[in-house]
């Protein structure tokens, strides 16, 4: 096979496995890549380029599902694939309720962001280590990750649906932890997806505060007695609160199981009035958020 475009790879899988035997398919394929800075006790180490392709298949066979990924697109690969998709879905348990989207307007999404500034972005990095280096000289950063990454998707499936999604974003991460001659702080970090590099990475979620936290938790104490009483929490522990919430309570194998609490809830109230969660894909604070899903 020649070398063949998203396009007409997704067009040959979801043919194939519709000559394969499945009712209804969906096929989605990603190239993708990723321009990155490593830096490892302070220090540069890495500048790489990563590549990465995917395709995802979903066949539906009398209501039985099957999913397969793979990382590669050639010929032999995406044959394999659909075979092990098919065979995945002929003896899977069926299920009503499985589907695939129906056809209501073909779209291409474009979430670029004026492609890549490495040079910038190895300033914003290199300024961050001297920032820390001079403003929190008992802070030790364990490694830094600072990257640009893109993506291209073409998803497809038997009922006409087609989409196309480009997506650019730079990703920061930071590990580090707190030493001060034989005491050292547990290891800490954040991690932050960017649409632009407008502002210095110190400056970015709650940097400072972390790394003041990690200053202050080099002197700590265990708690002597049991109590019962009421804490406080760092606002750092939120999204830990709110994912183990979600995980639990909300995710359709919670709710499948039946081990969710709330399974039963709609239409009651199940927190405090003063908490309001909204699922809002398309928020524009959200960076490189999905368009499609499988």
């Amino acid at each position: 096979m020649s070398i063949m475009t998203r396009q007409d790879i997704a067009a040959y899988a979801l043919e194939a496995l519709t000559k394969a035997g499945a009712d209804k398919a969906a096929c989605s394929v990603t190239q993708g890549r990723t321009e990155e800075f490593n830096i490892e006790a302070g220090k540069f180490t890495l500048l790489r380029t990563l590549f990465d392709d995917s395709l995802s298949l979903k066949a539906l066979c009398d209501n039985k599902k099957g999913v397969t990924i793979v990382n590669k697109l050639d010929k032999a690969s995406i044959d394999k694939a659909v075979e092990d998709c098919i065979a995945l879905a002929k003896h899977a348990t069926p299920d009503e309720a499985e589907d695939i989207a129906e056809k209501i307007e073909n779209k291409s999404f474009d979430l670029s962001i004026g492609g890549p500034d490495m040079g910038l972005l190895f300033s914003r990095t290199k300024d961050f280590l001297e920032q820390v280096k001079d403003e929190y000289p008992l802070i030790n950063l364990e490694g830094v990750v600072s990257e640009f990454t893109s993506a291209n998707t073409v998803y497809v499936n038997s009922k006409g649906v087609e989409f196309d999604t480009y997506k650019e974003n730079y990703e920061f991460d930071t590990m580090f932890s707190a030493s001060e001659g034989e005491k050292s702080s547990s290891f800490n970090g954040y991690g932050v997806s960017l649409a632009s590099l407008e502002k210095p990475f110190i400056d970015l979620y709650m940097g400072r505060s972390l790394f003041e936290e990690s200053v202050k938790s080099l002197n700590t104490r265990a708690v002597d007695d049991k109590f019962v009483g009421k804490i406080i929490v760092s606002p750092h522990c939120d999204d830990m609160i709110w994912e183990t919430l979600m995980s639990c309570f909300l995710t359709d194998r919670a709710l499948v199981e039946g081990t969710s609490r709330w399974k039963d809830a709609l239409g009651t109230a199940v927190a405090d009035k003063k908490l309001t969660m909204r699922l809002a894909p398309l928020h524009p604070a959200i960076v490189a958020g999905e368009r499609v899903s499988m």
